[in-house]
């Protein structure tokens, strides 16, 4: 009998207090935080395929984002700094 490991679906994570990681998560586990728009959720995706997010503060780059969101944010999301191989960053 084979047993299958899969990564744990984003709505159980963020059900049990773990973050996702805003350089991974896709568009629709992003709507999954509260206050998430699509336009933030897009633009998070989008902006990553130039380069990682390396803190929770560069969010605040996207239009409409502003330190108030970046910090409710915290409780849900981490940047894991991809340039030095998964190095957890909480920085805000």
């Amino acid at each position: 009998a084979e047993v299958a490991i899969e990564p744990m679906p984003a709505a159980a994570r963020l059900t049990l207090g773990e973050k996702l990681d805003v350089n991974r998560a896709s568009a629709d586990e992003l709507m999954l935080v509260p206050q998430m728009k699509v336009d933030a959720a897009a633009a998070i995706v989008n902006r990553r395929r130039q380069s990682c997010w390396r803190s929770l503060a560069e969010l605040e780059k996207i239009p409409g984002v502003g330190p108030k969101t970046v910090e409710r944010w915290q409780l849900y999301l981490t940047a894991v700094d991809c340039s030095t191989g998964g190095k957890d960053d909480h920085q805000p």
